[in-house]
């Protein structure tokens, strides 16, 4: 996905048909909103298990209408990753509380972790771990034709699904508050969707799906969505010393 000027296909050598017609931009920004209201009015519920269920299935309808080019291990990747960020930071946010089990996640938090921090820790290790895993993929196939678009579709779809689970620390903003607190909010909300929506147009415009894949658009409207995990994570952290 790029902006700017058409992108010509590797496999074809011909450009893309341009995807910009009203309805087409309608119903991605739709898809957004919609996964956006979900993943917002369930997150800020209590308990863990109907925000993780929501993430998860987010992430799985993401995976199942993939935007990119590429094989199953490509996926697979990016699950694992997304599956092993989602657990932790659940195990994580239960912890939090009163530890009781002998897991990781209670045992560094009875040692003063916070929840945010075991999560950040094994995120920055999930990250590197892809980016490593993905480079050593591309190094011993045996013909490397595309390796640049491989490389790059198989590290976003990672790095996404990864950050998804980062929607589960959004009761740690709750309440909202008043003031200059609940303005902050708002605004930053506010832009995020934005944002999300003009990339997601812009990114549908230019994109190259496998000819294969089905309803790749609901791929690209879902790809922000993922990554405000990172957002929510972001806010958690620096609010405090606001």
């Amino acid at each position: 996905m790029t902006s700017g000027q058409p992108v010509v296909s590797e496999e074809s050598g011909r450009s893309p048909m341009r995807r910009t017609d009203s309805l087409a931009m309608v119903s991605v920004v739709i898809v957004q909103f919609l996964a956006f209201l979900v993943l917002l009015v369930c997150g800020a519920t209590a308990g863990t298990v109907i925000p993780m269920a929501v993430v998860a299935v987010v992430a799985l309808v993401f995976l199942v209408l993939w935007p990119f080019r590429g094989g199953v291990a490509d996926r697979v990747l990016g699950a694992a990753g997304g599956l092993a960020s989602l657990l932790v930071a659940a195990a994580a946010m239960v912890s939090s509380g009163t530890p009781k089990s002998n897991d990781l996640s209670s045992l560094m938090i009875v040692r003063g972790w916070s929840a945010v921090s075991v999560w950040s820790v094994v995120v920055a290790v999930l990250l590197v771990a892809t980016v490593v895993v993905s480079f050593g993929r591309q190094m011993v196939r045996v013909s490397r034709a595309h390796l640049v678009r491989s490389l790059s579709h198989s590290i976003t779809s990672a790095v996404a699904l990864i950050g998804a689970a980062g929607w589960l620390f959004l009761p740690d903003l709750m309440p909202w508050g008043t003031g200059g607190r609940k303005a902050f909010l708002l605004i930053v909300l506010v832009v995020v969707l934005v944002v999300a929506s003009v990339l997601s147009c812009v990114w549908w415009a230019d994109a190259d799906p496998d000819p294969a894949a089905r309803l790749p658009w609901v791929g690209v409207a879902l790809l922000p969505v993922l990554m405000t995990g990172y957002v929510v994570y972001l806010l958690v952290v620096l609010l405090p010393v606001l």
